[in-house]
């Protein structure tokens, strides 16, 4: 076990899919991606971190087009019960989370806040299982659009994580970073570009996830769920991380 995990403070950092197939597919067609699941998650326990920092996307659940963040910063979060994910509240430590904002914003990152921030499984899968819980730690969410053109470069990802490091070295705590990402996010006919779509339901959701009440939330989940045996096809015998669903 590395030193800096019994230390007093020190960082630990992992990176982990959140793919459906975390709750489609019985765990043993998947038994190495588990086992190292269960790996990190005993490291992260004896790390015991004070604050986890977690950088996830979002499909279409808890941000839409009516204005879509490049990065936000969750001052209060709640995980939706979708596909993959795990409902909840969130434990954000809203101080840390505000200054994390500010410091972001002096570092010249025109990152957006939330004090309603709603996160799906990008956030709440990784969280559940390397945590434990929803709620097990103080959790401060960093979204990334993934999804929705434009995306931010790579180049750009990294300087914010960089900003965020040097953000979470100042606090003088043990602080767990949690990567949460996929290939899924380039599927146009699941998660489509707004300015691609033709049908004026889906588009009007897309834009404002359901709040004019021409396709519901529901109704949207409902048109997912029913390609979950197409998905499921594909995934079948797979191994995590090398397909493109």
């Amino acid at each position: 076990m590395p030193e800096a995990i019994s230390a007093a403070t020190g960082s630990y950092a992992v990176c982990m899919p959140h793919l459906p197939f975390m709750t489609i597919q019985a765990r043993e067609l998947n038994a190495p991606f588990w086992e190292a699941c269960a790996a990190r998650a005993a490291e992260l326990r004896a790390f015991d971190p004070e604050v986890v920092f977690v950088f996830g996307s979002d499909h279409y659940e808890g941000q839409h087009m009516a204005c879509m963040p490049t990065f936000a910063i969750g001052l209060a979060a709640e995980a939706i019960d979708d596909r993959g994910g795990f409902p909840g509240q969130l434990r954000v430590p809203e101080q840390i989370a505000r200054a994390c904002a500010s410091h972001l914003v002096r570092e010249e990152f025109d990152v957006a806040t939330s004090w309603a921030m709603r996160v799906d499984h990008g956030f709440s899968s990784v969280v559940h299982h390397l945590l434990g819980a929803i709620d097990a730690r103080p959790v401060v969410p960093v979204f990334v659009n993934a999804l929705c053109e434009p995306r931010p470069s790579f180049r750009r990802c990294r300087r914010l994580g960089e900003s965020v490091g040097r953000f979470a070295a100042s606090l003088g705590k043990r602080v767990a970073f949690i990567g949460s990402g996929g290939l899924s996010h380039e599927t146009g006919d699941i998660f489509p570009q707004v300015h691609e779509v033709r049908d004026p339901v889906l588009r009007d959701y897309l834009i404002h996830g359901g709040r004019q009440g021409v396709l519901t939330r529901e109704q949207w989940r409902t048109n997912l769920n029913a390609r979950l045996p197409e998905i499921n096809k594909l995934l079948e015998g797979r191994v995590p991380g090398t397909g493109d669903v």
